[in-house]
């Protein structure tokens, strides 16, 4: 029986993995299953945000029981960026979990005006691909669904938080991800909104990486009730933070599914900068401070 323990899951591509750790930082406990998508004959992949959040909540309980027990007095959740769901008032998922790497929304990206296109880039600090979670919202849009007052979007890792304690919010280095959020005044971004047929209110408001959300409530397995919860963020920079790579001049590699490579700014870019990282085949993120991910070499 241990005198508190720390949670930590990352909710990844391949799969979900969570340690238990003591008050001293000890490892006491681990559990993981595999993510399972479902693939189409297309290669479309999803899953039921449920099912997803299900599997998520049961490995952080398996790591605690695994640690022996005792109270829960905080949960850390990291992992995957772009997949997300549209949520009803109610807090029910109106859309399945869109694996990020999916490539439905590439060809409506592709049809969007030049200019547009160039703004996009300079205002979210991501390339036109598929990658981004607007490209999905976008070609849903397409098949007629459309986006209701009152909804709301929530990454993958903000789901299972909210599954956790009935608390909607939107982690900075997550946003960043959507392609909704303009990276230059930290808010939602009505160039890409509008596209949606959605209102600012879509995005719920930000909350800082290790600030408690609210606590697992009643709704949660009994071994995490009471416990602190907190979204961390995107998994490379969640890594980059552990491994104390976040000074002004480092980089950090991190090897996961995506093999990334992160260095961290001590300021907010201009739109000029983020537009020429982007042209170098650089994507930016927002975490204060900010970072910036490149998927290919940095050249330097």
């Amino acid at each position: 029986m241990s005198d508190g323990l720390l949670l930590g899951i990352d909710v990844g591509t391949t799969s979900m993995k969570a340690l238990a750790l003591d008050p001293a930082g000890r490892t006491v406990g681990s559990a993981s299953e595999p993510t399972v998508w479902e693939v189409s004959a297309g290669g479309q992949t999803q899953l039921p945000a449920d099912r997803l959040a299900d599997t998520a909540i049961a490995v952080l309980a398996a790591a605690a029981q695994d640690a022996g027990g005792g109270p829960v007095l905080g949960i850390g959740i990291t992992g995957l960026a772009e997949t997300g769901v549209v949520v009803d008032a109610h807090g029910k998922p109106r859309m399945p979990a869109i694996a990020w790497y999916d490539q439905r929304g590439k060809d409506e990206l592709a049809a969007l005006p030049d200019d547009f296109q160039q703004l996009f880039q300079a205002t979210t600090g991501l390339a036109c691909k598929a990658e981004c979670s607007f490209a999905k919202l976008l070609w849903l849009n397409g098949t007629g669904f459309r986006i209701e007052a009152g909804q709301t979007w929530l990454n993958a890792l903000e789901y299972v938080a909210y599954r956790l304690t009935g608390a909607m919010i939107s982690e900075p280095s997550l946003a960043s991800r959507t392609g909704l959020l303009d990276q230059q005044t930290i808010a939602p971004w009505t160039g890409t909104l509008d596209r949606i047929g959605a209102s600012s209110d879509l995005i719920p408001p930000l909350v800082n990486a290790g600030t408690s959300i609210g606590l697992v409530g009643d709704q949660g397995p009994a071994e995490l009730r009471g416990a602190a919860v907190t979204v961390g963020g995107h998994d490379h920079l969640v890594a980059s933070v552990g491994a104390g790579a976040v000074g002004g001049d480092d980089l950090f590699n991190s090897c996961g599914t995506a093999d990334v490579i992160v260095r961290s700014l001590p300021r907010t870019l201009s739109n000029d900068e983020r537009a020429q990282l982007v042209g170098r085949g650089r994507f930016c993120r927002l975490r204060p401070p900010s970072f910036c991910r490149a998927f290919d070499s940095l050249g330097l």
